[in-house]
């Protein structure tokens, strides 16, 4: 029953230690990700991305980008309207 007990209270205590880490890195990313969020925010997709497509090549990145942003607004907008 004790040997049970301690290792149950390693796995505690690792659990925890996880946590910590966890919770750390994601108080480091939520002031980037609420950024980005309110970066996104500002774009209009009548007027941003016309803008941004009006361009005859756009490097791979600058697609795929406004690719993703577009997927990005795209979900946003579903789950706001459910």
């Amino acid at each position: 029953m004790r040997a049970d007990e301690s290792v149950a209270n390693k796995q505690a205590e690792t659990a925890s230690a996880i946590k910590a880490e966890c919770d750390a890195n994601l108080a480091e990313a939520m002031p980037i990700f609420n950024a980005a969020i309110a970066a996104l925010n500002t774009l209009t997709p009548a007027v941003s991305l016309a803008c941004v497509l009006t361009y005859r090549r756009l490097l791979i990145y600058v697609n795929t980008s406004v690719d993703f942003c577009a997927l990005l607004l795209a979900q946003i907008s579903i789950k706001l309207d459910s």
